[in-house]
């Protein structure tokens, strides 16, 4: 099981803590779309590089849906899902998320459009994702460690 871990500077600081776990990810669109944009003779669109929080909170994985707009992006439906202003009707997507700095690939074809790029994020990782790997928040060392 690979291990990656991420520190954040100070220690017990306002890093972790203030900001939350972040990684840099690239979001794209999933593979199946890729292959259908393959066959019609389109290039898929590069993918968006950005910064995702892990968020135990969230139970699915959600990305900005300007970001899913900007990737060309439908939606494939519509899910119920509670958020902090209770609960809403949100545009369901099929995308895959790389994390660059551990060589990571999500393969969601669930994830929820969310409004989050204003908190300087555009994806939230939610137990979704988190239900497949290891995740220790370490406050005192200001540290993160996925396993996956």
């Amino acid at each position: 099981m690979p291990l990656a871990s991420r520190s954040y500077m100070p220690a017990g600081g306002p890093g972790l803590r203030g900001g939350g776990p972040t990684l840099t990810v690239l979001v794209g669109v999933h593979g199946s779309d890729r292959a259908r944009t393959r066959r019609a003779s389109v290039t898929a669109p590069s993918p968006i590089r950005g910064t995702g929080t892990i968020d135990t909170g969230a139970g699915t994985t959600g990305v900005d849906e300007r970001v899913m707009v900007a990737l060309g992006v439908a939606p494939d439906g519509v899910t119920r899902r509670g958020t902090a202003n209770g609960t809403k009707e949100l545009n369901r997507y099929a995308v895959t998320v790389f994390v660059p700095d551990i060589s990571l690939t999500i393969s969601l074809r669930a994830a929820v459009g969310v409004r989050i790029a204003e908190q300087g994020v555009i994806v939230l990782i939610g137990r979704d994702v988190l239900s497949r790997m290891l995740f220790v928040y370490n406050g005192r060392q200001g540290r993160i460690d996925l396993a996956f």
